[in-house]
């Protein structure tokens, strides 16, 4: 019978769940209630592009072919799973404008010697 109650909890939506059931859930995995919500809780993610403006996030780029290019880097790295906050957009293009000659001769042995 127990497992029956707890199967049915589980199976409704995170937001209907009392915060008995959650201190329970917390308690049993050894964490704080407030962060397991966090960690459970999908947290909604829009990435902004605005091509007139030519800012990602929020962040200005001034160059429209730069603008373009880390566009198209950003877009192609959100499909893989990377939700960029507008500090991110600026440390990708810091590390753009600024290379580190050491890290840019390392990638480069890396694509030298791939076979691919």
């Amino acid at each position: 019978m127990k497992d029956k109650f707890w199967d049915i909890i589980v199976a409704k939506p995170i937001k209907t769940w009392s915060v008995r059931v959650l201190n329970a859930f917390a308690s049993g995995l050894n964490e704080r209630a407030g962060d397991l919500l966090n960690m459970l809780q999908s947290k909604e993610y829009k990435l902004g592009i605005n091509d007139e403006k030519q800012t990602i996030q929020g962040f200005y780029v001034s160059d429209k072919a730069m603008y373009l290019e880390l566009r198209g880097v950003i877009e192609a790295s959100h499909l893989e799973g990377w939700n960029p906050i507008k500090k991110d957009i600026e440390s990708v293009l810091d590390g753009v404008l600024n290379q580190d000659p050491e890290e840019v001769k390392a990638i480069m042995e890396i694509w030298e010697g791939s076979d691919e």
